[in-house]
């Protein structure tokens, strides 16, 4: 099954991108590895499944896959379900889920894009079990928004530190806010590689695999680092090294970040 959009915003199993940016999309589960408590955990805009299949290959007893999208969902059962992993067609603003049956929730780029986000982080609380920890990450405001001050298209509000903060204080205990960089110095080999991609994502799909490909087999080997590569190309030598590259959040205080991470936890 492939997954008919050319939204860059989603990475589904077979779009591409660069192998830096796969280091942050897997680095964000990777860190919230390191902060979730519990066994159970829900993943909200899980999207295909990838980061909730390696939640549950780490230390979580079992793992709820949450996305809107009925394509994403359908792709994310089918590859990735198994004992102690299932997904579910959910709208963030109004989860089905009871009281108190999270030990974790884990939402990587979502706020962003929800019409009430105070909803989305009401409901996030309510599911938590006292003492649970929340974990989520989004992009700063303050960089990703250009000078002219127009917003993302496929974002409804986008925060800066101080504004995420005090929102995600208003639902939970002891926040704490990290920043993530995308990489820290832009190099001439990035940009030729970028480039090209960023223009084929206009070409109708079939256009689109035909020429990733043939940009894949040339880059993979000249400019290391920016090859494009889908989360089909990986195997687990691939996805080791992954890991091991993928970007950690650091203090805020430390550089200006390009992504904001957060995490809060419910009152016990």
């Amino acid at each position: 099954m492939k997954l008919a959009s050319r939204m860059k915003e989603r990475l589904d199993s077979k779009s591409y991108t660069s192998w830096k940016d796969m280091c942050i999309y897997l680095g964000r589960y990777a860190f919230a590895v390191e902060k979730f408590k519990g066994n159970s955990v829900l993943d909200v805009a899980c999207g295909t499944g990838f980061g909730s299949n390696y939640l549950l290959n780490q230390d979580a007893m079992s793992v709820i896959g949450a996305d809107y999208s009925d394509i994403a969902i359908g792709y994310a059962h089918t590859r990735y379900s198994k004992k102690g992993l299932k997904f579910v067609i959910v709208d963030a603003q109004q989860m089905p889920f009871p009281d108190n049956s999270f030990d974790t929730v884990v939402s990587m780029e979502t706020i962003e894009h929800l019409p009430d986000y105070q909803a989305f982080l009401r409901e996030c609380k309510r599911v938590l079990r006292p003492g649970g920890v929340f974990i989520c990450s989004t992009p700063n405001k303050n960089v990703s928004m250009p000078v002219t001050g127009e917003l993302n298209p496929f974002h409804i509000k986008e925060f800066n530190a101080d504004e995420l903060n005090n929102l995600l204080n208003q639902y939970f205990d002891n926040v704490s806010l990290y920043g993530y960089l995308r990489w820290t110095k832009k190099s001439t080999k990035g940009m030729i590689v970028e480039i090209p991609i960023s223009a084929l994502y206009a070409l109708p799909l079939s256009l689109q695999s035909f020429f990733l490909n043939i940009i894949s087999f040339i880059t993979r080997y000249i400019f290391r680092g920016y090859h494009p590569v889908s989360l089909e190309d990986i195997d687990e030598k691939d996805f080791a090294k992954l890991i091991s590259q993928s970007y950690k959040p650091f203090p805020l205080n430390e550089a200006t970040p390009e992504y904001l991470f957060a995490i809060g936890y419910k009152s016990p």
